[in-house]
This record gives structure tokens, C-alpha cells and sequence, in this order.
């Protein structure tokens, strides 16, 4: 029982700092970076809300296998590791795949 509600918290603890970080890139002001300690030049992107909105879209995407494994884990726990698992590991690469698709369409025109 104690392990179902540890797994639980888990993937709803994952589920939140994915959605808080749609939320505070939806809000920013200047372009939301992807990279840890990276900054994205305001001069880059054509469109900086338009291309926030698309990270915050991105992210909040990324958090539904999340939330979806919290729930899943109060019948069928072992479905829910499972599902986490294949988010963690399918998800990353695909994360990456889609901020740069995000970056190429946002990139100002005259930036090099």
C-alpha cells in the first residue's frame, strides 16, 4: 500500500513541475530557454509569445502521461511504472525533437 501511494506522489510530483514549467513559459517575458543554463537570444525569435505559448504547450503535453500514471497507479500500479517509465525515456528525445521544430519555426528570419 505504501509503495502505491509513493508512486502516486511521484508521478504527480513529476506531473506539477512539468505543468509549472508550461505555466511560468506561458507568462515569461523573454524566451523560454529548453536547455539548462542556457539563455535564447530575444533577437532570435520572431514572436516570443507565440513561441512561448508553443513551449508551454510542449511541456504541458509532456506532463499528461504523468498525471495519467498517478491515476492508473490506484488500480494497476505496475501499468502506471510502466507508463512513467516509457514517458521518462520516450518522452525526453521526443521533448528535444519538438523544441527544436518550435526554435526553426520561431527563428527570426535575419538571425544567424
Amino acid at each position: 500500500m505504501f509503495g502505491n501511494v509513493l508512486l502516486i506522489v511521484c508521478c504527480w510530483i513529476c506531473a506539477a513541475i512539468f505543468l509549472g514549467i508550461a505555466l511560468f513559459a506561458r507568462r515569461y517575458k523573454k524566451p523560454m530557454w529548453f536547455w539548462s543554463g542556457s539563455k535564447v537570444d530575444p533577437a532570435s525569435i520572431a514572436n516570443i509569445s507565440s513561441y512561448n505559448r508553443a513551449n508551454s504547450r510542449m511541456w504541458t503535453v509532456f506532463s499528461l502521461p504523468f498525471w495519467a500514471s498517478g491515476l492508473l497507479a490506484f488500480w494497476w500500479p505496475g501499468w502506471a511504472g510502466i507508463l512513467m517509465a516509457a514517458a521518462c525515456l520516450g518522452g525526453l528525445p521526443v521533448l528535444i525533437f519538438v523544441y527544436q521544430k518550435i526554435y526553426k519555426k520561431y527563428k527570426a528570419d535575419d538571425y544567424e
